[in-house]
């Protein structure tokens, strides 16, 4: 099962129009696929354990995407996530990144790459066992008392 959360900010029209883009990269849904769009005018740390609790449902051997509502996507979306899923399990994997190294690795033929920063980006993927404990960990932390 593949537990998808979008963060979607449904109070800039921009947003509206940008997420209308995604769906149409991504639906039909297949049928292993549950998906909750994250909404609602919130502090950044609120939407991430909001995302993170949706995608952290699954049990062992499921995996939970989240993407942003202005990201990206190939046509081929799914396939080419099922395939880096299979082919690198058990890790946290970006589909987008900004690091300087990913071009080059994709350039010099690498499917993917890693950065000493943790830089995962606008969209990544990951068992939903980190999922959870990233949820716990902003439920646990002080990023609350920030406004």
């Amino acid at each position: 099962m593949i537990y998808v959360a979008i963060a979607h900010a449904d109070f800039l029209p921009e947003r509206r129009e940008s997420l209308a883009k995604v769906l149409a990269k991504i639906e039909p849904l297949p049928k292993n696929v549950r998906l909750e769009l994250i909404t609602g005018k919130c502090p950044v740390w609120e939407r991430g354990e909001r995302a993170y609790r949706w995608c952290g449902q699954g049990t062992d051997g499921d995996i939970g995407l989240y993407l942003t509502d202005d990201v990206a996507l190939d046509d081929d979306f799914w396939v080419k996530l099922r395939t880096v899923a299979e082919g690198i399990p058990n890790e946290v994997v970006s589909l987008f990144c900004s690091h300087r190294a990913s071009l080059s690795a994709y350039e010099a033929g690498h499917s993917h790459v890693t950065t000493c920063d943790g830089l995962i980006g606008l969209a990544f993927f990951a068992p939903c066992w980190m999922f959870r404990e990233w949820a716990d960990l902003i439920a646990r932390s002080d990023w609350k008392n920030l406004r």
